[in-house]
């Protein structure tokens, strides 16, 4: 079996250069044999992803922030 990891730099650092979006989070996926097996959201360092005990875990939306610095 294949795996493959992507995410999306390039577009979100364009929309900042270009359009002054600085992106809150990229969505990293990973696929195998061509078909994507689950995402989620990866933000600036010290945020981390925490699923939020709700909805799909492979999907990207089901993520919250958590700043471990906080506590």
């Amino acid at each position: 079996m294949s795996h493959r990891k992507t995410i999306d730099a390039l577009t979100a650092l364009e929309n900042w250069v270009e359009k002054g979006e600085v992106p809150e989070k990229l969505i990293a996926c990973r696929s195998a044999n061509s078909v994507v097996d689950r995402c989620r959201p990866v933000f600036p360092h010290p945020i981390l992803a925490h699923y939020s005990g709700k909805g799909d875990a492979k999907k990207a939306e089901s993520y919250m922030t958590f700043d471990p610095s906080q506590y």
